[in-house]
């Protein structure tokens, strides 16, 4: 993976206008409706009747929908390595404006079919009004005719196992809250605040597996209950104390600080 990426760079095709995908104005319209209820970054999907994959993008502002219309001229992708899940994304490239995005689960029905067709389909949406369609097609790089094995390579992550538990819907949001990224300053109050939620759960699983931790380091493994009255009394007040417990204790429960995806 690392050999062509490093000739080839991120995953990149140009953008050409193409005709509207082989899907119905009824699905077009219900795909456009549905968009407007999503993130910002989020986007909706589809795949047209000849299986292509079709995805619409919110537009940022008007302005920036208008330049979507004319001059959208290339696509990045990439997989994200989030703690709780990955990521891809697709970035639509227009000269001298902000990038509408798109982030999907890097296994999801999208993210497959663009690898096995090698081609994807985007518009731009903003409120009811939708761009040209434009084409990237990953087997027709003019300059690196193996970049549909590029955009392939980044999908090709096999370590899901050092995830303490995976939740792609916490994965977005925790990405959406990444500082100094291109997209954090794009993203509008309701959005913001979802994402701040995000870090703040994340800083609470943080705290509790310092507790799991700690907790194995003074070897309090054997028993979890003071005495015989804290054995009955216990499952009252917490049903579900002694699978929490079991939990902490199985060695084959992970750790914040023994999980390889802390590595940035």
């Amino acid at each position: 993976m690392e050999d062509i990426l490093e000739r080839v760079g991120c995953p990149s095709v140009p953008l050409i206008k193409c005709q509207r995908p082989t899907i119905g104005e009824g699905e077009t319209n219900a795909l456009i409706h549905k968009l407007q209820n999503e993130p910002i970054f989020r986007g909706v999907w589809t795949l047209a009747d000849d299986g292509c994959p079709v995805a619409i993008l919110h537009a940022l502002d008007e302005k920036n929908f208008r330049a979507a219309r004319t001059r959208m001229t290339g696509v990045l992708a990439w997989n994200w390595n989030i703690r709780f899940g990955r990521l891809l994304s697709f970035a639509l490239v227009m000269p001298g404006e902000r990038s509408p995005r798109i982030f999907v689960p890097d296994d999801c029905a999208l993210a497959r079919a663009v690898s096995e067709r090698g081609r994807i389909a985007f518009a731009v949406s903003h409120g009811k009004q939708l761009s040209p369609f434009y084409l990237a097609d990953f087997t027709k790089h003019p300059e690196h005719p193996d970049m549909l094995e590029a955009f392939r390579s980044v999908l090709r992550f096999d370590d899901d196992e050092s995830f303490l538990f995976r939740d792609d819907e916490l994965a977005f949001w925790l990405l959406m809250h990444k500082p100094n990224t291109h997209w954090n300053a794009d993203l509008p109050p309701q959005d913001a605040m979802r994402a701040r939620w995000a870090y703040n759960y994340e800083s609470v699983i943080k705290t509790l597996d310092i507790g799991l931790r700690d907790v194995r380091a003074r070897s309090l493994l054997n028993d979890a209950y003071a005495n015989a009255d804290a054995r009955s009394n216990a499952p009252v007040v917490m049903p579900f104390f002694d699978e929490v417990m079991r939990a902490i204790i199985s060695p084959s429960t992970k750790t914040w600080m023994s999980s390889t995806w802390l590595v940035p």
